[in-house]
């Protein structure tokens, strides 16, 4: 590990260093980018509290695509329209990925 890889690891959470170990030690081949942005989703993403239902959990997911999507065109507006069909087909795709094959993704989640 580099100092700067060092100096970056050090400003991990120690739920973060945790995950970016376990990655690191299942995936040697990983770099530390890798490892890092393991990490930083794993331990972002909160499970949702347990009376939670799959239907908000899917909205969630929806409204994530929703604010990229706004965020990208309220702080990069030279850029945005270059962007812009890309994250409305992304929109359109998960829109009809999660109404065909939403009950499949539940059945997975709840068996693991």
């Amino acid at each position: 590990m580099t100092a700067n890889e060092l100096e970056e690891y050090n400003k991990l959470s120690q739920e973060a260093k945790d995950m970016y170990n376990m990655g690191m030690k299942h995936n040697p081949e990983w770099t530390h980018q890798q490892a890092l942005t393991y990490a930083i989703v794993t331990t972002g993403f909160k499970p949702p509290k347990e009376k939670t239902s799959w239907e908000e959990i899917k909205e969630i997911f929806m409204v994530t695509v929703k604010q990229a999507d706004h965020y990208m065109e309220t702080n990069f507006p030279s850029i945005y329209p270059q962007v812009r069909d890309t994250f409305k087909g992304v929109y359109n795709r998960i829109s009809t990925a999660v109404s065909i094959t939403w009950n499949e993704i539940v059945n997975f989640f709840k068996n693991l």
